[in-house]
């Protein structure tokens, strides 16, 4: 399981590190700079300087965040594929690949079935493995 949810648990890092990303280039924006007329400190910043480095630096940090992803992806896929029964191994497609939640998968599956009872056939297949 803790394989399986490596995909998942990387795209949910990359999800928070573009928001961050996105809060670094809003702040970066001329527009975001506070002019109040007052003379400065004596100590002097390049705030701009230290907001373009952090998003090189997030920059960097998502795309190996989405390299690192895509490996997992593979093997994740991989392991799915060898799953001979059709509807367990859409159960573990939609919910590993696709990252949906057991309501999700329960809901797209149909026939009656709930989120416990799909997320059920899930670690049963993974208690035979």
């Amino acid at each position: 399981m803790q394989e399986l949810s490596k995909y998942y648990n990387l795209l949910q890092r990359i999800s928070r590190a573009e928001e961050i990303l996105a809060g670094l280039q809003s702040a970066a924006c001329p527009g975001a700079q506070k002019l109040s007329g007052m003379p400065g400190t004596s100590g002097v910043r390049d705030k701009l300087g230290d907001l373009a480095a952090e998003i090189t630096d997030m920059q960097r940090l998502i795309e190996e965040l989405k390299q690192a992803a895509e490996q997992e992806r593979t093997k994740a896929a991989a392991y799915i594929d060898g799953i001979a029964d059709e509807q367990t191994r859409l159960i573990f497609r939609l919910r590993f690949l696709h990252c949906l939640t057991w309501s999700e998968v329960a809901e797209i599956i149909g026939r009656r079935n709930t989120a416990s009872g799909v997320k059920t056939v899930c670690y049963r297949y993974l208690k035979g493995k």
